[in-house]
């Protein structure tokens, strides 16, 4: 069912002086001046907190950003952010979406002040902090207004971004944290060391470091394994058997030969895909289908035109090198084409 628009008003925005902020110790952004957005340390708290929750499972979490829009002395816009709203989420390690529309209304309407939606929040566990061609999508579609950003958290490579997506692009704002940050294992995250060691995004990590940051690793599943050792089989099967039977020349790389060798590499992309998420997501969207078909079309028909160049100066030139790159990049059309066009998720 359509939401309705049933009325609208237009309110006057207090004029109040910016607060003291500093910029969250996981965001290397420097404060700047007249940051376009703040964040209390309380939603900053519940959001972090969300994040880290879902540390040791890797799956995404995502929350909107809730607060009021002020003036300045200057007549410039900054926003607050007083507290985050969520709701029950179906997510993964690499997509995350709403599952009960219901709930994150009832938790809008128990806000007890006059609210504006400043934004949204979401986390990238392992993948570090940026916007994925879905992210800007998701933003420019329900996120558009110029006082809403995107807040995204790593919190396995302990790194936070805040972005903002106008004119100009995609453009990093200070993440500025008004108030004091509640502690987690007694460290209180928005402390800097007096060290200040170096991380691996440019910022600094907290005071004897809250959330130890860990080497991403995927472990892969049983069936991911039998996939991958099925596609290898299936590719070899055919070499193995010329060689053995003393046959690899002339016919070697015949059209059976190729068509199983095809088929047994995109059996292994499917058992290996998730070990390859950051690729699939700089692919594409991280839904894996797409992003799979993308990479097996377009190694595929680099792999066929070589071998087809090989063949033709070595004077064994057979059609269906040609028949199989045509297919092959048209299968990589398709899997670009299979970029979801509705903004649910992330």
């Amino acid at each position: 069912m359509p939401i309705e628009i049933v009325s609208e008003s237009h309110r006057e925005f207090l004029v109040r002086p910016r607060p003291d902020a500093t910029v969250h110790p996981w965001c290397p952004a420097d404060i700047g001046e007249n940051p376009p957005i703040y964040v209390s340390a309380s939603a900053a708290d519940s959001m972090f907190e969300h994040c880290l929750s879902e540390k040791e499972s890797k799956k995404e979490v995502m929350g909107l950003l809730v607060g009021e829009l002020f003036r300045d002395e200057n007549n410039d816009f900054f926003g607050l952010v007083r507290q985050t709203v969520t709701s029950k989420l179906e997510s993964d390690n690499v997509s995350v979406r709403f599952a009960d529309f219901s709930e994150l209304m009832a938790e809008l309407d128990e806000v007890e002040y006059e609210w504006i939606l400043l934004g949204w929040y979401h986390s990238h566990p392992g993948h570090t902090c940026f916007l994925s061609s879905t992210d800007i999508n998701t933003h420019k579609t329900m996120f558009k207004q110029k006082h809403q950003f995107a807040i995204v958290i790593d919190p396995i490579n302990v790194e936070a971004k805040n972005f903002n997506i106008g004119d100009n692009g995609v453009e990093d704002i200070p993440l500025a944290i008004v108030g004091d940050i509640k502690e987690i294992a007694g460290v209180p995250l928005h402390i800097r060391s007096p060290s200040r060691g170096d991380t691996s995004h440019g910022g600094f990590e907290p005071e004897a470091r809250a959330v130890e940051p860990v080497r991403h690793s995927r472990k892969l599943k049983r069936p991911e394994i039998v996939a991958m050792a099925l596609g290898i089989i299936t590719g070899l099967t055919p070499i193995l058997y010329q060689m053995i039977t003393d046959e690899l020349q002339p016919h070697w790389f015949n059209t059976p030969t190729v068509l199983m060798l095809l088929i047994g590499y995109l059996t292994f992309l499917v058992g290996f895909q998730r070990a390859m998420a950051p690729i699939y997501i700089s692919l594409s969207h991280p839904s894996m289908l797409g992003p799979i078909l993308m990479l097996f079309g377009i190694s595929s028909a680099g792999f066929m035109l070589l071998l087809g160049v090989w063949r033709a100066l070595t004077g064994a030139w057979e059609d269906h090198f040609a028949h199989y790159t045509v297919f092959m990049g048209m299968i990589a059309v398709i899997g670009a084409m299979m970029r979801p066009s509705s903004p649910p998720s992330r």
